[in-house]
């Protein structure tokens, strides 16, 4: 999601229509999995840290993603 995030940070524009025309399904199903993930490890100590910063990474994913964007 980080990586995501620093490419998507550079260049929203260009990226939403690329993951609007090809990957749509990609990403429901990419961020699926994470709520998911987080959801099941939320109250697990060990994992708590990284199940913070993945939501967090997430929620700002969402937030590019939608920045400004009429389609999504």
């Amino acid at each position: 999601m980080k990586v995501l995030n620093n490419i998507i940070r550079m260049e929203y524009k260009m990226i939403q229509t690329i993951l609007l025309k090809d990957g749509s399904d990609h990403i429901y199903h990419l961020l699926h999995f994470l709520l998911s993930y987080s959801e099941a490890n939320i109250d697990k100590e060990e994992a708590c840290e990284d199940v913070k910063e993945i939501l967090n990474e997430t929620l700002l994913f969402i937030g590019y993603y939608s920045l400004l964007n009429e389609e999504s």
